[in-house]
């Protein structure tokens, strides 16, 4: 598993956002102190597969309504 280390403020400009809170919980960004992470490479991987997956579905709904 591939780790690289981030700060909170270059990922959110200082501030936390939805997207941000969802990549922490699905484990894309680990915490390891209050204001510094590491971000999972394989685990943002699986989470950009899974944005990719939901999209077409999205969008047909979408185009639907």
């Amino acid at each position: 598993m591939r780790q690289r280390e981030v700060s909170a403020a270059a990922v959110i400009n200082e501030r936390r956002s939805w997207i941000f809170e969802q990549m922490v919980s699905r484990g894309v960004f680990v915490p390891v102190s209050e204001d510094r992470y590491y971000m999972n490479e394989q685990a943002a991987g699986e989470f950009l597969h899974a944005q990719r997956r939901r999209a077409p579905g999205v969008t047909a709904i979408l185009l639907v309504v």
